[in-house]
């Protein structure tokens, strides 16, 4: 349950960060176009970004350069659209945005479906984890009667098994990676 609680509270926290404006006023008057688009692509945004920093900008007088920025996007895109890139991406449970130009984004994809795997599997490593520490402290409590112990005993076993699998299933994805990205 309270697993749950944490990832409400993370998702949440990344809405009210999106929803705030791109760029501030003084953001905008002291901005460098091509650094900021270069920032932008390394990050793997879309190009609708660029209207968030128009209509951010607009109130405070500046009118973005969208020539400097495009280009800046451009060499920020060649850093982002990598492999080892998708691989953190998808790990990490980034949405891609299919910025990615075709001759680099087949790679990206790649790593970005490695990641993925990578990320889930150490997702269900962690949660089976935290399921025998939390059944190891029941065992450690007085009021647990003999044949409760025996269970918890069979569900700390089933998990552990679980846990091997999960390493070596986290191992293979690695060796993939390290042969591949």
């Amino acid at each position: 349950m309270a697993r749950a609680s944490w990832q409400k509270a993370i998702v949440l926290s990344f809405l009210f960060i999106s929803a705030c404006a791109s760029l501030t006023k003084n953001e905008c008057r002291q901005a460098n176009w091509f650094e900021i688009g270069q920032n932008d692509g390394a990050q793997g945004r879309t190009l609708a970004i660029f209207e968030d920093h128009v209509k951010s900008c607009k109130k405070a007088g500046v009118v973005p350069n969208r020539r400097e920025y495009e280009d800046g996007r451009i060499f920020g895109l060649a850093k982002y659209c990598t492999p080892l890139s998708g691989f953190k991406a998808g790990r990490y449970s980034q949405t891609y945005q299919n910025v990615c130009p075709p001759e680099t984004q087949g790679e990206f994809i790649r790593g970005y479906e490695l990641g993925g795997q990578f990320g889930q599997v150490e997702k269900q490593l962690f949660d089976v984890n935290q399921d025998i520490d939390e059944i190891e402290g029941n065992l450690r409590k007085d009021k647990v009667k003999p044949d409760q112990k025996q269970n918890l005993y069979r569900q700390v076993d089933r998990l552990r098994n679980e846990k091997d699998r999960l390493e070596r299933e986290i191992q293979r994805i690695q060796t993939v990676a390290n042969k591949t990205l």
